[in-house]
């Protein structure tokens, strides 16, 4: 084997291994999952699928998480045929709780645009909530969207995210964006739709914690067995 293919597959085994100790277990549709780029602004990570990237491991919360999902559902923008508003169940996360961040980040380069994409995600811990980027103040000013102010407390300490309108789910342009958080809380299925811009949601789940088997199977790619509980709310 040569020294390129020794170093390919010693990077692709380190991914599989972060992703098992967050918790990841299945992975579906036009997506990848890939280590966090140094740079997240518009146009700077571009692909045709969505990707998927693991930001925190066990990172015990700062300050209060403000969530824009956190009940079991499907919830879509219309899309620019059919606008709706989009029916939120806002949450917070107490600091100091434990938890893993992931980011779903979508930007196909512009001359693919307009363009969508569908995948889901799933995890053996329960999933507490998602940070879609859409809040009213937004509009108004990019650095008040929710995933921008989340940056700090759950995203990657070393990359620069982009703090411009359109980095949210639900815009409202071409077909409908929809993400749905299942009825176990495991499993994130999307749709993202861009046109001019990228999409992104993050993801805040309880913090895993692998056995050696869980960690095998994944590398294998095998579904492993996780814990299934649902968080309890106030």
């Amino acid at each position: 084997m040569s020294r390129i293919s020794v170093l390919v597959a010693g990077a692709l085994l380190s991914l599989t291994s972060v992703a098992a100790s967050a918790g990841i277990i299945g992975l579906s549709g036009s997506e990848d999952l890939v280590p966090v780029p140094a740079d997240l602004t518009l146009d700077e990570f571009t692909s045709p699928l969505a990707q998927f990237m693991v930001e925190r491991v066990d990172t015990t919360l700062s300050q209060t998480l403000d969530l824009d999902i956190t009940t079991a559902g499907t919830y879509s923008d219309g899309g620019a045929a059919n606008p709706m508003p989009v029916p939120f169940t806002p949450g917070t996360l107490e600091a100091g709780l434990a938890v893993d961040s992931f980011l779903m980040h979508y930007n196909p380069s512009p001359e693919s645009q307009p363009a969508v994409v569908t995948g889901s995600i799933t995890f053996d811990t329960p999933i507490l909530g998602i940070i879609t980027g859409n809040d009213p103040a937004w509009w108004v000013d990019p650095g008040k969207s929710q995933l921008t102010l989340s940056d700090p407390i759950v995203g990657n300490p070393t990359t620069l995210y982009g703090t411009v309108l359109g980095r949210e789910i639900f815009d409202q342009v071409g077909a409908p964006d929809i993400v749905t958080l299942s009825a176990d809380y495991r499993t994130v299925s999307f749709q993202s739709s861009v046109d001019g811009m990228f999409d992104e949601f993050r993801i805040i789940t309880a913090v895993a914690v692998p056995e050696p088997t869980t960690l095998w199977l994944f590398a294998l790619g095998l579904p492993g067995v996780g814990l299934l509980r649902r968080r309890s709310r106030a």
